[in-house]
C-alpha cells in the first residue's frame, strides 16, 4: 500500500469500523450516504475525501481526519476526547492604546470586547479580569 494513497486510507476506514463493531450499513446511515459508496470509500475506489466529509467521518469513527488519512500513526493522536476544531472569529478589544484580539466562538454576537480592570462593576457581579462582550 501506498503512504497516503487511496487505498490505505479507505483500509484506515475500515479496520477503524471494525475495531469500533460498526458495520457498514450503520456508518452509511450515520453518514447519510448509501451502503455502496461507503464501500466504494473503503475500498479506495472513491479517493477524493472532501473536508466536509471527512470531519463527520472521522467523528463517527471517534478519530481524527489526520489519522484516516495517514498523517497520524494513532487512532488517538491529537484526539481529546470528543472534542474537535472549532471555528473561531477575532474580536478587538476596545479601550487600550494597543489593539489586543480574542478568538472567541461565532455564535457570539459582538463587535468587540472590554476587561474589567477595576472593581466599578462588582454590583452587576463583574471583577477584576472578567471579559465584557459588546
Amino acid at each position: 500500500m501506498l503512504r497516503n494513497g487511496a487505498m490505505e486510507v479507505g483500509t484506515r476506514i475500515k479496520e477503524r469500523r471494525k475495531e469500533l463493531g460498526i458495520n457498514v450499513d450503520r456508518l452509511a446511515e450515520i453518514l447519510s450516504i448509501s451502503r455502496a459508496t461507503m464501500y466504494r470509500y473503503e475500498s479506495g475506489r472513491i479517493s477524493n475525501l472532501t473536508i466536509d466529509f471527512l470531519v463527520p467521518l472521522a467523528r463517527a469513527l471517534s478519530t481524527t481526519p489526520a489519522y484516516l488519512m495517514g498523517w497520524a500513526d494513532s487512532p488517538d493522536e491529537g484526539l481529546l476526547g470528543n472534542a474537535y476544531p472549532v471555528k473561531v472569529q477575532h474580536l478587538p478589544s476596545y479601550g487600550v492604546q494597543e489593539t489586543n484580539m480574542l478568538s472567541i466562538n461565532p455564535t457570539i454576537n459582538a463587535d468587540f470586547y472590554i476587561k474589567v480592570k477595576d472593581d466599578s462593576m462588582i454590583d452587576a457581579r463583574l471583577v477584576v479580569g472578567d471579559i465584557v462582550f459588546i
